[in-house]
């Protein structure tokens, strides 16, 4: 059940009746027992119930209609709002999955969700009354920010929907609000008593040590903000602020302890990187996104199993592809060496648009980035009244992709300088610019511009925004008092651990091969 893999929405039949009169024995005693695990803060039964059951009897009894309505359950658990609650998000979870939601299912889901956030929200701090499993916290947080994306993208696109649905959408026009979606993330994160202002504290350094008097925030509180944190990480990235969202990560710890919520959680853990890549690459930091790429998707690589079975599946696997787009990009704009096995994938993965990338041709990188970045939202309320306005729902995509082609018409400009500094140590001005048919005066305009090009941040440590000024091209240039070119060009090291580790591998493999065989051959003899 994965609705962030069906960002279509196409789906079951809505003309089929969304509450059935009765439903079956298994799944009223399914009801029933996860009612008592929650009750009784059985984190591992509440687990097996949520990842394990609740699929099955979804693909048993309800693959192509939705559960029974919260209404129907509130009377079987007694009225139980808190436990209704959690039911009901997985209810709209199982629509967005495996039908079409109309108006009214997202009106609903979004009120649910207010609901839920405000019974946790009420929570004791330092003994919840109620627990639940991380995944289950992860993926109500991934479910909530996906839930608002998808409503911003079918509100926006005007020509699809009916006059009922726009006057429906009059009527509710703060319903799914980035204001509202913000606000409850960030009461999340104070929830866990978290200071997005501040950057982690180091356990080694006596200074910063943790004052042990003050109460400890329950476990499940620290990972539900800290999941919270990727949340206004994504949000502020769909709304085009990478600024803002890059700071998000300020409190968080990307190389500690992999014991923490956000590095254990392989769904997590995907969202941030690619999002943090993301920022880095609209920030210019070419270096520093592909690092980032490179650092998640090279554990996908070492760890085959990586990617989660069952509701994130699809996700994570997606998520990578993406990822080798981005990469891919930032490759063109920031040459760097990578691992052989990595690159290959990339090549896999993107084709021919890799080489039209590297020749400047614009259609290759739009193509790329459309398939590679994420649907960004456009939160400006349509004009409903007007039976001439358009769909909007791309206008923020546009835009954005304006800004990273535009980048690529200002490095083509370059190109051919830059090809020509690589055949030179130094060069006189007045003889470069013959080279490349432009007058002294533009030629040293350009230089300065390729200069500024050439120039980005990278980040050598302390909170994600941190960084340091650096070349990030293999090609580094001055112009002396004497109206000269110096060219300095980098050659990075060979690598020749990976050279050996791959063909150690490789004959290991062989090794087992052949003693596989021989095994095979004595048995043969025996019989």
């Amino acid at each position: 059940m994965n609705s962030n893999s069906n960002d279509s929405n196409n789906g079951g039949d809505m003309s089929e009746p969304s509450v059935p009169l009765v439903f079956p024995d298994e799944v009223r005693h399914y009801v029933l027992a996860f009612r008592r695990a929650v009750a009784e803060k059985n984190v591992a039964e509440v687990r097996n119930l949520y990842d394990q059951e609740f699929n099955q009897l979804s693909q048993t009894y309800f693959e192509g209609i939705a559960w029974p309505d919260g209404a129907v359950i509130l009377d079987v658990v007694d009225q139980d709002t808190t436990f209704v609650a959690l039911y009901k998000e997985l209810f709209f979870r199982h629509i967005y999955a495996k039908l079409k939601p109309d108006f009214q299912d997202r009106l609903d889901s979004f009120h649910n969700y207010v609901d839920l956030f405000n019974i946790l929200l009420g929570l004791d701090t330092q003994a919840p009354e109620v627990e639940l499993p991380q995944q289950w916290l992860w993926d109500m947080i991934d479910e909530f920010v996906y839930q608002f994306q998808t409503f911003h993208y079918y509100r926006t696109n005007v020509e699809k929907l009916s006059p009922a649905e726009r006057e429906d959408l009059k009527a509710n026009i703060h319903m799914w609000s980035a204001q509202t979606v913000v606000q409850y993330l960030v009461a999340l994160v104070r929830k866990a008593e978290i200071d997005v202002t501040k950057p982690p504290v180091d356990p080694s350094d006596e200074k910063s040590a943790v004052d042990n008097s003050k109460p400890k925030v329950a476990p499940m509180f620290q990972s539900l903000g800290e999941f919270a944190l990727l949340g206004l990480l994504r949000v502020n990235s769909l709304m085009g602020d990478f600024t803002t969202a890059m700071n998000m990560l300020v409190p968080l710890n990307l190389r500690g302890n992999k014991r923490v919520a956000y590095l254990r959680n392989t769904a997590a853990q995907s969202t941030m990187y690619y999002y943090l890549g993301l920022c880095y690459m609209m920030d210019r930091r070419y270096v520093d996104a592909l690092k980032t790429f490179s650092s998640f998707l090279m554990f996908s690589i070492r760890n085959k199993y990586v990617v989660p079975r069952g509701y994130q599946h699809y996700t994570v696997k997606k998520r990578i592809d993406k990822m080798y787009g981005l990469l891919a990009i930032c490759t063109v704009f920031a040459p760097q060496r990578l691992d052989e096995k990595l690159h290959q994938n990339m090549r896999d993965q993107v084709g021919d648009r890799l080489q039209r990338m590297a020749a400047g041709e614009i259609k290759a990188f739009q193509d790329t980035f459309y398939h590679s970045a994420p649907k960004f939202v456009t939160l400006a309320v349509p004009n409903f009244d007007d039976p001439e306005t358009t769909n909007s729902h791309q206008n923020m995509f546009r835009r954005i992709m304006s800004v990273v082609l535009r980048e690529v018409t200002q490095r083509q400009k370059h190109a051919g300088i830059k090809s020509m500094l690589k055949l030179c140590t130094t060069i006189d001005t007045a003889k470069l610019a013959t080279f490349v048919d432009l007058d002294e005066a533009q030629l040293k305009t350009e230089l300065v511009a390729l200069k500024h090009k050439s120039r980005c941040k990278r980040w050598r440590g302390g909170t994600p925004k941190d960084g340091e000024w650096s070349i990030a091209h293999d090609v580094d240039f001055m112009i002396n008092s004497g109206n000269s070119v110096v060219v300095a060009e980098y050659k990075p090291p060979r690598r020749y651990g990976e050279f050996f580790i791959r063909h150690i591998l490789r004959t290991q493999d062989t090794i087992a091969d052949i003693r596989r065989g021989n095994e095979d051959d004595d048995q043969d003899d025996e019989e």
